[in-house]
């Protein structure tokens, strides 16, 4: 009888023994799995490069270059063909919602995705069907599209492409338009005045570091 007693007390301490380390491991995955969350959260989403049909792969590599010194995760995702669906034959262009769409199917996760293209992009604007814009983001989302089309002026090409570059890529990073005038994430309103902004002003750059971006 008393044998049977003391076996029954070893086996319900073994049992609570078991019990309790199960407790613990489970205790530290849970742990695990928030630390693991957490690292992923704060880490910087990568861009994804895509050039769009003829658009020149040096230029693209020049831009993607500047990139870099400025974003710590950049990455050449190579050139895709323009998709016939996008094409609006009665004004010879690429409905640029379109193009987003395309390159946020090839990268279904959280990265940024940014589309670069010659041919002339349109959205739908206002009480315009098919109004012509030099580039289109989705704001605070991960998708964004520039095109050459409209710098028109040679000399100064690189230069406005960079800087349509950054402003896109700003709004996806949640930027408004900036109401200081020299600052890159201004309202062109439909023209090209690049030229007459200089940089990010300083709340757009506060922005940008909050997001991991190299601003000086």
């Amino acid at each position: 009888m008393m044998k049977n007693i003391f076996l029954s007390i070893l086996c319900c301490v073994a049992l609570f023994t078991s019990c309790g380390g199960n407790t613990k491991q489970d205790v530290m995955k849970t742990n695990e799995t928030a630390v693991s969350q957490i690292e992923l959260r704060d880490k910087p989403r990568t861009i994804h490069v895509y050039l769009f049909g003829d658009f020149p792969v040096d230029l693209g590599k020049q831009m993607i270059k500047e990139l870099q010194e400025l974003y710590p995760s950049v990455h050449y995702a190579g050139q895709i063909s323009l998709p016939d669906s996008a094409y609006y034959a009665p004004r010879n262009r690429y409905l640029a919602a379109k193009l987003l769409n395309t390159m946020m199917a090839l990268q279904p996760n959280n990265d940024m995705v940014l589309g670069m293209t010659t041919k002339d992009i349109s959205l739908k604007y206002k009480e315009h069907e098919n109004w012509g814009v030099m580039g289109l983001s989705y704001l605070n989302k991960r998708a964004a599209i520039i095109s050459t089309c409209r710098l028109r002026i040679p000399s100064k090409r690189t230069e406005h492409l960079r800087k349509l570059m950054l402003h896109e890529l700003g709004h996806v990073e949640g930027l408004s338009h900036c109401k200081v005038e020299n600052c890159i994430m201004h309202d062109a309103e439909g023209q090209n005045r690049f030229s007459q902004l200089d940089d990010f002003c300083s709340s757009c750059k506060a922005v940008f570091k909050s997001k991991g971006w190299n601003m000086n």
